[in-house]
């Protein structure tokens, strides 16, 4: 999969919108469609990249998208997730997977140093 300039543009754009109103997203971007069902897990931690809430959140989600293009071209399961910690303020990019169950997503999330995992058919954050 490879996402060109213009398409990151427009997916940055979706992605910052629904962070805005949602305070976070979990978004396909194989299928240009956010995720709906499932837990989603930061799966590579080392990617994570923390933002201030500064209203440069479709710049911040640009650079995000440039920097993790490899791993979302590689993992067929990997999205793209967004959350407003609303503790410190701060918006935290991910490459997550979903997972079925909560057990195995709270215990992968443990494993990542995870603050939270999140269900999104219930739309709860779920603090570990």
């Amino acid at each position: 999969m490879y996402i060109t300039e213009h398409e990151t543009n427009l997916i940055s754009g979706t992605i910052a919108r629904r962070t805005s109103e949602y305070g976070g997203t979990t978004y396909n971007p194989r299928t240009d469609l956010p995720a709906w069902f499932g837990y989603a897990v930061a799966e590579y931690p080392d990617l994570c990249k923390i933002v201030p809430n500064d209203g440069q959140i479709i710049e911040h989600i640009s650079d995000f998208l440039a920097d993790t293009r490899e791993t979302l071209a590689a993992d067929t399961l990997a999205h793209v997730g967004t959350w407003l910690n609303t503790d410190d303020d701060q918006i935290y990019l991910d490459i997550v997977r979903l997972y079925k169950d909560e057990q195995e997503a709270a215990q992968r999330g443990r494993e990542h140093g995870e603050i939270a995992i999140y269900c999104l058919h219930e739309s709860k954050e779920i603090r570990l």
